[in-house]
C-alpha cells in the first residue's frame, strides 16, 4: 500500500476526475486502495472549482441562475460525468430489471434507456433549480459540503455491501475498502463543512435519509452494489442535501 499522502491524493484526482495528475499513471490496485479514502476530499476540489466558475460568471455580469448553471456544468466536466453515468446506468438497471441478474445485465449495457434518461434530466434539473434558489451567502458553503458529503456517502456503500462485479479495474480496489478508510475519509470530509451556516447542518439528516433509502433498495434488489451504484449514491445524496438546504434557507 502506498504510504505517500500526496501521491495517494494525486491518484484519487486522476481516478475520479479529468484533472491532470501524473501520479495516476500506471497505478496498481494496492495503490488505489490507499487513495480511496481521499474520495470525499475530491468533492471539496470539485465543489471549489465549480464555485470558482460561479464567481467568475457573476463577475462577468451574468445573472445568478445562469452562473449556477455554468458551475454545475463545470462540475460535470471536471469529473467527466462519471457519477452521472453511474446514476443513469443504475436507474436503467433498477427500473427495468425484474431480478438482480437482469438488473446487472442492463447496467452493463452502455446504451442509455428511458429510466436512465429520466433520472439524468430530473437530477440535473432539480440540482439547478435548488442551487438557483440559494443566495450567494449560502451557495458556496452548500456547494462545497454537498460534493464532499455525497462522496463520503458513496464510500459508505462500499463498506456496507459486497461488490457484485467479478471483473473490471474497480473490483480489486473496492474489495479492499475498509471501515478504517471510511473513518479516515470522514475526517477528510470535514473541510467541506467548515463554512456551512449553522442552520444548514440540518440538511445532513435528509441527505443521510436518502442514502439510507438507496442502500436499503440495493440490499433488497441486488444484495450488493456496483460502481454505477456508487455514482448513483453520490448524485442522489448530493441532490437531497441541496433540496434540504433550500428548505432550511427559506424557512
Amino acid at each position: 500500500m502506498s504510504s505517500n499522502p500526496l501521491r495517494d491524493f494525486g491518484l484519487a484526482i486522476g481516478y475520479f476526475t479529468r484533472l491532470p495528475a501524473p501520479t495516476a499513471l500506471n497505478w496498481r490496485a494496492e495503490d488505489m486502495s490507499a487513495a480511496l479514502k481521499y474520495f470525499p476530499l475530491i468533492g471539496f476540489v470539485v465543489g471549489g472549482l465549480a464555485l470558482a466558475v460561479y464567481h467568475a460568471a457573476t463577475l462577468l455580469g451574468l445573472p445568478h441562475d445562469l452562473a449556477v448553471g455554468l458551475s454545475v456544468a463545470a462540475s460535470v466536466c471536471i469529473t467527466g460525468g462519471l457519477h452521472e453515468d453511474g446514476l443513469a446506468d443504475a436507474a436503467d438497471g433498477l427500473g427495468g430489471g425484474m431480478d438482480a441478474e437482469q438488473c446487472l445485465h442492463i447496467m452493463r449495457d452502455s446504451r442509455i434507456g428511458s429510466f436512465g434518461a429520466l433520472a439524468l434530466i430530473l437530477c440535473l434539473w432539480l440540482k439547478l433549480s435548488a442551487l438557483s434558489h440559494l443566495s450567494a451567502v449560502w451557495l458556496g458553503p452548500v456547494l462545497l459540503a454537498g460534493h464532499g458529503v455525497s462522496r463520503w456517502a458513496a464510500l459508505c456503500l462500499a463498506f456496507r455491501l459486497p461488490y457484485l462485479r467479478g471483473e473490471g479495474k474497480a473490483k480489486s480496489v473496492l474489495e479492499r475498502a475498509s471501515w478504517r478508510d471510511g473513518a479516515w475519509s470522514a475526517g477528510l470530509t470535514a473541510p467541506s463543512l467548515f463554512w456551512l451556516p449553522a442552520a444548514a447542518w440540518w440538511a445532513l439528516l435528509p441527505a443521510a435519509a436518502v442514502g439510507w433509502w438507496f442502500y436499503r433498495l440495493l440490499r433488497r434488489r441486488l444484495q450488493g452494489y456496483t460502481g454505477d451504484c456508487l455514482g448513483a449514491m453520490q448524485q442522489l445524496t448530493e441532490l437531497g442535501f441541496y433540496i434540504a438546504a433550500v428548505a432550511l434557507a427559506r424557512g
